[in-house]
């Protein structure tokens, strides 16, 4: 889809965070948005333009590929190795989770992240 449209991506996440915000808004409250995706330099500049902040959430490749198998998944080393999965390498992040840990690790991670955020907005600086 990409090829054909390189903002098809940006198109359907714009759809969605416009009709979250809306309705939060109609219901009295400022919505939280996360956005769980972003590979691609366009997608991250149409995020940073909207005021978003980017999280990336990074593990050692080997531990990635034995995560897959636990998973009962396969994916080829062409998959792996595809360009919209290392262009997430040139993806500037405002903070960096590691996850070489234990889930529990990486939860605390997210939450740390999350505080990290809430407290730079309420001291006046603006995010989603």
């Amino acid at each position: 889809m990409r090829e054909l449209n390189p903002n098809v991506w940006i198109n359907h996440v714009n759809r969605r965070v416009t009709n979250i915000l809306c309705d939060g808004y109609m219901c009295g409250v400022e919505p939280n948005v996360i956005v769980t995706d972003c590979r691609q330099k366009n997608e991250e500049m149409y995020l940073r333009r909207n005021g978003f902040k980017i999280i990336k959430v990074e593990a050692d490749d080997q531990l990635r590929l034995q995560r897959i198998a636990s998973a009962g998944e396969y994916v080829t080393p062409e998959q792996f190795n595809h360009d919209t999965e290392r262009q997430v390498e040139l993806i500037e992040a405002d903070y960096l989770i590691d996850n070489n840990g234990t889930y529990e690790e990486l939860k605390q991670e997210v939450f740390n992240a999350y505080n990290f955020f809430r407290a730079e907005r309420e001291m006046g600086h603006e995010s989603k």
